[in-house]
């Protein structure tokens, strides 16, 4: 008995063969001219697919430049089946509407129509199939758009080399070629499903005459399902307003709605408003953004701090404000409006609309926040008394992160830390406040130091560090809602010094108003005797 053919078997089975079949890659497509890549097989008639594009392989250089990885396994995506193409009619059908439904794809104009005209070229079903597309008239910092304030030779995301972005897009002689492209090819995106498709338009302009031109064409297209808009590699209001209203006209078919008097409303209903923007912790970005982070005086978003104590310049996104991942439409960074980015941006513009509005956005900001000092004392306290005094009593939660040359050089820091403690006590509230203090020590600095026999003064060292830091909590803030320490050695001590500063009869997993989740030996259980237990020489405090 002879097997059924292929084209016998129900359409909705052959659809999920198709899927088996490597014909929708797990990271973005980026289509790019034969005349770019003479070596690669193209998808259809004109298009060629970008290898370096991969996700995988971006993936695998970052870490062998980060870690010295040499025997990472090349791109780990699936070359698409392309000869299923050349079956016949009815599959070659099948599979366009895969592939272009299901991948994510990239264009890029290469100083004209080149790159753009692939758009042209595309089939009206394969236009309407689309689902998830990005348009890259030109990108700034690395080739794909990342951003890179470290200022380092190569991006510190993708490792391309800085100076290989494209030039800012301005009026002359190559932008014009660029943008009459953009103008002639937009059109062709006209017969798009209302509502189907991801778009993500990537532009980095001089000014706004030059964005209005490149952003007039998107008029054509019908509703969008989701608008991702980015106009410039530096925040610029003007810009970002009219990304905001275009992405906005886009994706809901109608301007940006009129305003109300938000002062007719009740206050409690302001401040629960209020509460609900990235003023407060209520705000739309992921948890770890939560709390706000002071270094060298400045509040910043959550950084990776790999660089030293001091280093605020390798600062951390989402990467949810482009669905490629690839790309960079961060508005932390840019002048890009992105709905989905969960980083948090503080709205800082609510601080310069009138007087009433700065007064409760500033009590919102200040009694919802948790805020994290990595500084030197004397700069944590001279930022604090730039805040105004009402301010500084709507103050709820302060941490306060210390490193292990502090406290094992503690002397030349005590007068600092008993000058910052008094200005907490004089200037806040300590009977709403929570103190957390979280001392940050590298182990495997403590163990070098343990091998060559010198562990008994250093831990002497920290411990002394440790117990003057508590002693001057106790004395200086009296009445204290809420005290809770993680110490980077001796674990077992944390409870200790708690209560030596809260009382006897105080458990800071459980606390008067905020709770600890876990103290150092319930964190660290397997951690060396000599660096967690309580040491032979403690006495009672």
């Amino acid at each position: 008995m002879e097997p059924p053919s292929f084209l016998s078997i129900p359409p909705d089975i052959r659809k999920l063969i198709y899927l088996f079949a490597s014909l929708v890659k797990p990271c973005p497509v980026t289509i790019i001219p034969l005349s770019r890549s003479p070596t690669s097989t193209a998808p259809g008639e004109g298009e060629a697919l970008d290898e370096d594009a991969c996700h995988y392989k971006l993936r695998r250089q970052r870490k062998q430049a980060q870690y010295n990885i040499k025997n990472e396994p090349d791109c780990l995506c699936p070359a698409i089946p392309k000869q299923l193409l050349l079956v016949c009619k009815l599959v070659h059908a099948e599979v366009q509407e895969v592939l272009y439904k299901e991948n994510k794809f990239v264009v890029r104009a290469y100083g004209g129509a080149e790159g753009l005209d692939i758009l042209g070229s595309l089939s009206t079903n394969a236009i309407r199939s689309l689902r998830h597309l990005v348009v890259r008239l030109n990108t700034g910092g690395c080739i794909r758009g990342h951003a890179n304030p470290s200022k380092n030779s190569r991006c510190q995301f993708c490792h391309n080399v800085l100076d290989e972005g494209d030039p800012v897009m301005r009026s002359d002689g190559r932008s014009e070629l660029t943008i009459h492209a953009w103008e002639n090819i937009c059109p062709r995106l006209s017969s798009i499903v209302p509502g189907n498709l991801h778009l993500e338009f990537i532009c980095d302009v001089g000014d706004a005459e030059v964005a209005k031109r490149v952003l007039k064409p998107l008029d054509s297209l019908p509703r969008l399902r989701e608008c991702v808009i980015r106009l410039g590699r530096q925040p610029d209001a003007a810009l970002l307003s009219l990304a905001r209203s275009t992405a906005t006209r886009l994706k809901t078919g109608r301007a940006e709605p009129q305003g109300f008097r938000f002062f007719s409303l009740p206050a409690e209903v302001r401040f629960n408003i209020l509460q609900h923007t990235n003023l407060g912790p209520g705000g739309d970005f992921l948890p770890e953004f939560g709390p706000i982070h002071v270094s060298n005086g400045k509040f910043h978003q959550r950084h990776l701090w790999a660089g030293g104590l001091y280093d605020d310049s390798r600062r951390h996104c989402c990467f949810e404000c482009s669905f490629t991942k690839l790309h960079f439409s961060c508005p932390f960074y840019h002048t890009a409006y992105s709905p989905t980015c969960k980083c948090r941006r503080l709205p800082l513009e609510l601080f310069h609309v009138n007087r009433q509005m700065r007064t409760e956005a500033s009590k919102i900001f200040y009694s919802t926040n948790k805020f994290v000092f990595r500084s030197y004392f004397n700069v944590t306290q001279a930022m604090l008394e730039k805040i105004a005094p009402e301010y500084l009593k709507e103050l709820r939660c302060l941490e306060f992160e210390i490193y292990g040359f502090q406290t094992m050089t503690w002397r030349r820091h005590a007068q600092e830390w008993d000058s910052l403690m008094t200005f907490i006590n004089d200037n806040c509230d300590p009977s709403r406040l929570l103190i957390k203090i979280s001392i940050k020590e590298k182990l495997e600095f403590l163990e070098r130091y343990y091998e060559m026999d010198f562990n008994m003064h250093l831990v002497r060292e920290l411990y002394d560090g440790y117990v003057s830091l508590a002693r001057t909590v106790k004395t200086k803030l009296q009445g204290l809602r809420d005290f809770h320490l993680s110490l980077g050695v001796l674990y077992e001590l944390e409870p200790v010094l708690e209560k030596y500063v809260m009382g006897e009869a105080y458990d800071s997993k459980n606390g008067n108003q905020h709770s600890k989740a876990a103290h150092g030996f319930e964190l660290y259980p397997d951690a060396r005797e000599e660096f967690r237990a309580i040491p032979p020489w403690h006495r009672e405090l």
